[in-house]
């Protein structure tokens, strides 16, 4: 599972000069081709700020950014997360970031009782960005928030930054233990790849964090 995940990693289109050039060989004149990318970034930004909805488990989940100005915020557009059961609000989060952004269900696992796991993406999956996943567990009633972790392609592809989860259920999984793998795979080869696990371990009401190596901090 690993070794797929890498090898779509490696596999992250940059094409970017394939579609400046495009835009440099278009034949709309300046001013008109002016107002459409206008009236495209306003529909984008109209877009980004749309809330969104999703039913996890018992749960509806409304998401989104609160302002989306490349200008103003760069790739730190407010964003946020609400949780309600029923018409109760529950849960608040927020974020900053840029790109899409979606909640994903890993369902309910064996993590000493079945628990509902889920994340939060945010970010553009392309080189020279950054994406992101927040991840939640919820039990009790409740919702918990375990930790972010990113994938990342420098432009020069020199080096990939990637993080893999890893469920009881998997073949490497273990028992009560949601493991978070991350490592820096240097292209080059003129470095050993990097490797680290975070154990994420779970009692009846309560879950511990764990990073027993920090290898990562270890690229030169």
């Amino acid at each position: 599972m690993l070794s797929a995940f890498i090898v779509l990693l490696f596999a992250i289109s940059c094409n970017d000069n394939a579609s400046q050039q495009n835009e440099n060989n278009s034949n709309t004149p300046a001013k008109k081709f002016t107002n459409s990318r206008d009236n495209i970034k306003d529909a984008d930004n109209i877009s980004m700020t749309q809330a969104h909805e999703m039913i996890v488990g018992k749960f509806k989940i409304v998401y989104g950014y609160l302002k989306n100005d490349e200008n103003e915020f760069g790739f730190s557009n407010p964003g946020y997360m609400h949780i309600f059961k029923g018409n109760q609000l529950i849960f608040e989060d927020s974020f900053q970031g840029e790109g899409p952004v979606y909640v994903e269900s890993l369902g309910y696992q064996e993590l000493a009782g079945k628990k509902l796991v889920f994340k939060l993406n945010h970010g553009t999956e392309a080189c020279d960005y950054t994406s992101y996943a927040r991840y939640y567990v919820s039990f009790d009633n409740k919702i918990y928030f375990l930790n972010e972790y990113f994938n990342s392609t420098g432009g020069d592809q020199y080096a990939s930054h990637f993080y893999e989860h890893i469920l009881p259920k998997d073949s490497a999984g273990i028992a009560n233990y949601i493991l978070i793998v991350e490592g820096l795979i240097f292209h080059e080869h003129d470095q050993p790849n990097l490797f680290d696990t975070t154990y994420i371990k779970f009692s009846d009401k309560k879950f511990n964090i764990s990073k027993p190596t920090n290898n990562l901090d270890k690229a030169k």
